[in-house]
């Protein structure tokens, strides 16, 4: 089972913010499953006037991972005795984790930052996003948007959190009503545990 809460609101014009926790729980292939995850952001989007509006956005997201004992791919799992990976049900990590696709929710951490502009009959938004990527537990697995391994997807000697950054460029074009079109550009680049 999943159980959830999500928080949300403007408390002043142009400042949104918005969290959200799951606790999952159950039987996971005969082992207990208990596993967790958290996304929080805040946004600022300056409203006033008709021209460029500029605006930022930070945001954290957590999942619980498990440390790897067998291959991920495994019957059991990891091989750990309990069940702590989070399951990203619905895995639409694209437009949170980054356009290279290298992250799901889940044994993860990734800070973002992100500047862009509101450009009126221009651009919805055009701007730069900046994530740092870790494992949660350093000797679990490393899963992509999809849920599949990352290369090997796991060290199980492995003590290094740190994955690497990725720089996004992105652009949200509305021509008209009906259609919109997302260009954009990714860029990761591995460090610590990310090189291996």
């Amino acid at each position: 089972g999943n159980v959830g809460a999500r928080v949300f609101g403007e408390p002043v014009d142009g400042l949104t913010y918005d969290g959200e926790f799951n606790y999952q729980f159950g039987d996971n292939n005969t082992r207990d499953h208990r596993a967790w995850a958290w996304a929080a952001h805040v946004q600022y989007v300056h409203k006033k006037g008709k021209k460029v509006k500029p605006g930022g956005k930070v945001g954290y997201a957590m999942a619980s991972g498990e440390a790897c004992v067998n291959a991920p791919g495994d019957p059991g799992g990891c091989g750990a005795a309990d069940s702590n990976e989070f399951f990203n049900f619905f895995p639409t990590n694209h437009m949170h984790y980054g356009y290279v696709d290298l992250m799901g929710w889940r044994n993860m951490r990734d800070l973002e930052v992100q500047a862009f502009l509101a450009i009126p009959n221009v651009a919805k938004k055009i701007g730069v996003k900046y994530h740092f990527f870790q494992l949660q537990e350093a000797a679990g697995r490393w899963s992509n948007a999809g849920g599949a391994n990352v290369g090997v997807g796991w060290d199980d000697t492995n003590t290094d959190n740190n994955l690497g950054h990725e720089i996004d460029i992105f652009a949200v074009l509305k021509p008209f009503e009906a259609l919109f079109i997302q260009p954009g550009y990714g860029v990761f680049i591995p460090t610590g545990a990310g090189k291996t």
